[in-house]
C-alpha cells in the first residue's frame, strides 16, 4: 500500500485488486482502478482504457492526488486523530 500512496501524491492512478486494504485507499473509477483479484482479463481492459484515454487517466490522476492530501498526508490523519479524541 506504499507504492498506492507515492502514485497518488505523485497524481498517478493505480489500476489494483481488490485485496486487502486497496479498495480503501484506490476508489474505482475515481481515483483509479479496482478489479476482482485473479480477473486478468479485467485488469488487461483497465490497462488498456488507461492507454487509449489519456484523459480520463489526467483526471483520475488528479483526483488521486487530492485524496492523497486530504486523507494521507501527515497533518490530515493528524487532525482527524485530535478530532477523534476531542
Amino acid at each position: 500500500s506504499m507504492a498506492l500512496l507515492e502514485a497518488m501524491s505523485a497524481g498517478i492512478p493505480a489500476a489494483v485488486t481488490a485485496v486487502g486494504g486497496n479498495p480503501e485507499i484506490v476508489r474505482d473509477g475515481i481515483t483509479g482502478w479496482t478489479v476482482a483479484s485473479e480477473d486478468s482479463a479485467a485488469l488487461s481492459r483497465v490497462l488498456s482504457a488507461f492507454a487509449s484515454d489519456p484523459a480520463t487517466a489526467i483526471r483520475l490522476g488528479a483526483a488521486a492526488r487530492s485524496a492523497f492530501e486530504e486523507r494521507f498526508t501527515f497533518d490530515s490523519m493528524i487532525g482527524r486523530y485530535r478530532e477523534r479524541y476531542r
